[in-house]
């Protein structure tokens, strides 16, 4: 079963990696990378959520040659891509946003903009400016952040679990003394370990909100 075209707000069209559960039928499951991810990770991640049941979905927003991705753009792309996901024929109805990286930032703004029925972010990068936004929130929402061992880096981290802990929908997962990008498998900083331990809350976190 393949999928309809997806396009923008302002029509262009938008390249999605996607896959389906058996059957077709399922929540949607919105995936949103940071352009540096492999185009084969992404695809291998979408067919791990389509075995768990889940309409997996990543649209093809970030291009990881662009030096500074607009935030506010890209909500809006995802607004679109959100619409696109409820009328499939095959989506139960509740649909979540993952992202990682600068898509993990962007999953918490769906969050706050939005009605999804739930968010899940990994390491969030560019979230600091935009930590009011808990206030917002009204769903449930799941963050992964690394907590480096530098003491500069380690108390910025600290004010910005106290300002996302003003929520009681966001739920802030440290891991001690890794990098942001502890959940990048192709990358030096990956941690096998916190990697593992965070997959295992997504799941649990997902399967709760989704399939609930």
């Amino acid at each position: 079963m393949s999928l309809p075209p997806l396009h923008s707000f302002d029509k262009a069209p938008i390249e999605t990696i996607a896959a389906l559960p058996n059957g077709g039928n399922g929540a949607g499951l919105i995936i949103i990378d940071d352009g540096l991810m492999p185009t084969e990770r992404m695809a291998s991640l979408c067919d791990d959520f389509a075995h768990e049941g889940y309409i997996a979905l990543n649209p093809r927003l970030i291009n990881v040659e662009d030096a500074a991705p607009d935030p506010e753009k890209s909500v809006r792309d995802l607004l679109a891509v959100l619409a696109y996901m409820r009328k499939l024929p095959g989506c139960g109805g509740k649909v979540g946003v993952l992202g990682f990286g600068f898509g993990g930032l962007l999953a918490f703004l769906m969050a706050s903009r939005c009605d999804v029925d739930c968010a899940v972010g990994y390491g969030c990068n560019g979230i600091g400016p935009y930590a009011d936004e808990v206030f917002d929130i009204r769903r449930p929402v799941l963050l992964h952040l690394g907590v480096p061992e530098a003491p500069q880096e380690a108390a910025q981290s600290a004010r910005l679990i106290r300002s996302l802990k003003r929520s009681e929908d966001v739920t802030p997962l440290l891991y001690d003394g890794v990098s942001e990008g502890f959940f990048r498998i192709e990358q030096s900083g990956f941690n096998a370990e916190a990697a593992r331990a965070a997959h295992q809350q997504t799941m649990a976190f997902l399967a709760e909100h989704l399939n609930g």
